[in-house]
């Protein structure tokens, strides 16, 4: 081997020594090899029902949900309505009209808090679907109160169930509609809650008096059914089932409907 072959042998070898040419091979490799395949992030359950829009199946969610939102504001406007009969049937002392009054709210409190967390727990559909059967029943059920202190506990009651009813409707509809028409719903949801309490005070002046008030609860609890026969027929929310992981594929189900 000649003189200027070994130079040239040192020179290669110190070449692959040297940093830049390493990066430039590492680079070069890169630029050959074959990349990996592109990870494409799955679209999430609000993506899907943001291209889809508003379907005939949301109308029936906004009945469903405002007529709930109607029957929570009915049993809220009841007691108010009815205090003055009481008063004088009952000759209810300055306190127990305050324990009555008191009692639907210290209920809306409980059931805010027991039937949220509920929904959390076992579903949207299914806590609204309860709430509306509660509503119903101790409206039922306050119309035959014997005493005050029977009255306050069944108006307890009831208030649990507008607690519940009230805060799981407004999440349910968030969850089953797209951002451009979520508003909408919402809005549609609280004017039947506020139509509730026009349609109380109507139905007092025209009827109260006539009928009496055990016959006048049994009367503004009857829009309670209509939720409860329109529920089982709508989908669970969507989001509820992809957050609970042991039901992704009911998701998949859930969304169907909706597109």
């Amino acid at each position: 081997m000649s003189d200027s072959d070994g130079s040239s042998l040192t020179t290669m070898t110190d070449n692959e020594n040297d940093p830049l040419v390493q990066k430039d091979r590492q680079r070069r490799k890169k630029v050959l090899e074959p990349e990996d395949e592109l990870h494409v992030e799955e679209p999430s359950v609000q993506d899907i029902l943001n291209c889809h829009g508003y379907h005939r199946i949301h109308t029936a969610f906004i009945i469903a949900l405002g007529v709930i939102a109607m029957a929570d504001s009915l049993q809220a406007a009841y007691v108010a309505v009815v205090l003055p009969v009481l008063t004088c049937e009952w000759d209810l002392s300055a306190f127990s009209q305050a324990v009555i009054t008191s009692s639907i709210f210290a209920g809306t409190g409980v059931g805010a808090i027991l039937l949220g967390y509920a929904s959390d727990m076992l579903g949207r559909r299914l806590v609204a679907l309860l709430s509306s059967i509660i509503m119903l029943s101790s409206m039922i059920l306050t119309s035959l109160a014997p005493d005050p202190f029977t009255f306050a506990i069944f108006g307890t009651l009831s208030g649990v169930s507008c607690g519940g009813s009230l805060s799981v409707a407004y999440t349910y509809w968030a969850e089953v509609s797209s951002e451009s028409y979520r508003y909408y719903g919402i809005l549609a949801i609280t004017m039947l809650w506020n139509l509730g309490m026009l349609v109380c005070n109507l139905i007092a002046y025209l009827c109260l008096n006539r009928v009496g008030w055990r016959l006048y609860a049994v009367m503004i609890s009857i829009p309670a059914l209509i939720p409860i026969f329109m529920l089982p027929f709508l989908p669970e929310s969507p989001k509820f089932l992809n957050m609970k992981k042991e039901k992704s594929t009911d998701c998949d189900s859930a969304l169907i409907p909706l597109l």
